[in-house]
Protein backbone atom coordinates (compact mmCIF):
# COMPACT_ATOMS: atom_id res chain seq x y z
CA UNK A 1 0.00 0.00 0.00
CA UNK A 2 2.96 2.32 0.69
CA UNK A 3 3.93 2.62 -3.14
CA UNK A 4 0.31 3.01 -4.86
CA UNK A 5 -2.69 5.76 -4.30
CA UNK A 6 -5.08 3.27 -3.28
CA UNK A 7 -8.51 4.64 -1.36
CA UNK A 8 -10.97 3.18 0.37
CA UNK A 9 -13.11 1.82 -2.74
CA UNK A 10 -11.10 1.87 -5.94
CA UNK A 11 -8.25 -0.41 -7.10
CA UNK A 12 -5.04 2.00 -6.16
CA UNK A 13 -2.75 2.43 -9.27
CA UNK A 14 1.01 2.13 -8.44
CA UNK A 15 2.92 5.34 -7.95
CA UNK A 16 6.22 4.28 -6.86
CA UNK A 17 8.16 6.40 -4.29
CA UNK A 18 6.13 9.40 -4.56
CA UNK A 19 4.40 9.06 -1.80
CA UNK A 20 7.35 8.83 -0.35
CA UNK A 21 8.96 11.72 -1.37
CA UNK A 22 5.31 13.73 -0.58
CA UNK A 23 6.12 12.76 3.16
CA UNK A 24 9.49 13.81 3.23
CA UNK A 25 8.90 17.11 1.88
CA UNK A 26 6.05 18.10 5.15
CA UNK A 27 7.51 20.47 7.13
CA UNK A 28 6.41 18.44 9.96
CA UNK A 29 7.95 15.54 9.15
CA UNK A 30 11.78 16.38 10.44
CA UNK A 31 9.83 17.79 13.64
CA UNK A 32 8.40 14.33 14.02
CA UNK A 33 11.82 12.60 13.61
CA UNK A 34 13.60 15.25 15.83
CA UNK A 35 11.12 14.94 18.53
CA UNK A 36 11.13 10.62 18.34
CA UNK A 37 15.10 10.95 18.67
CA UNK A 38 15.14 13.16 21.37
CA UNK A 39 12.24 10.90 23.32
CA UNK A 40 14.08 7.88 22.81
CA UNK A 41 17.59 9.13 23.38
CA UNK A 42 16.60 10.73 26.63
CA UNK A 43 14.19 7.78 27.71
CA UNK A 44 16.94 5.34 27.13
CA UNK A 45 19.61 7.78 28.88
CA UNK A 46 17.09 7.76 32.06
CA UNK A 47 16.28 4.31 31.84
CA UNK A 48 20.21 3.80 32.07
CA UNK A 49 21.39 6.10 34.86
CA UNK A 50 18.41 5.22 37.05
CA UNK A 51 18.87 1.27 36.67
CA UNK A 52 22.94 1.71 37.40
CA UNK A 53 22.37 3.94 40.62
CA UNK A 54 20.16 1.15 41.58
CA UNK A 55 22.76 -1.83 40.83
CA UNK A 56 25.18 0.29 42.28
CA UNK A 57 23.19 0.45 45.53
CA UNK A 58 21.87 -2.65 46.44
CA UNK A 59 25.58 -3.67 45.31
CA UNK A 60 26.86 -2.91 49.10
CA UNK A 61 26.35 -4.64 51.81
CA UNK A 62 23.34 -2.73 53.64
CA UNK A 63 20.40 -4.15 55.81
CA UNK A 64 17.84 -5.12 53.83
CA UNK A 65 19.43 -5.86 50.51
CA UNK A 66 17.76 -9.36 49.42
CA UNK A 67 14.42 -7.87 50.73
CA UNK A 68 14.96 -5.36 48.57
CA UNK A 69 16.43 -6.89 45.25
CA UNK A 70 13.57 -9.68 45.76
CA UNK A 71 10.74 -6.42 45.38
CA UNK A 72 12.38 -5.11 42.71
CA UNK A 73 12.33 -8.63 40.86
CA UNK A 74 8.22 -8.83 42.10
CA UNK A 75 6.92 -6.82 38.94
CA UNK A 76 9.23 -9.41 37.00
CA UNK A 77 8.13 -12.35 38.15
CA UNK A 78 4.64 -11.77 38.90
CA UNK A 79 2.68 -11.10 35.92
CA UNK A 80 3.88 -14.69 34.56
CA UNK A 81 2.42 -16.54 37.75
CA UNK A 82 -0.79 -14.40 38.63
CA UNK A 83 -1.56 -14.70 35.16
CA UNK A 84 -1.26 -18.56 35.03
CA UNK A 85 -3.09 -18.75 38.30
CA UNK A 86 -5.69 -16.57 37.14
CA UNK A 87 -5.96 -18.79 33.70
CA UNK A 88 -6.09 -22.31 35.71
CA UNK A 89 -9.48 -21.36 37.85
CA UNK A 90 -11.18 -19.52 34.54
CA UNK A 91 -14.43 -20.89 33.26
CA UNK A 92 -14.38 -19.12 30.08
CA UNK A 93 -12.96 -21.04 27.60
Amino acid sequence: MAFTDKNRGSPGQFVGFKNFAYVLAWPQFTTAVWNTVVFTVSAVAMKFVLGMAVALVLNQQIRGRNFFRAFLLLPWAMPRSSCTWCGAGSTIR
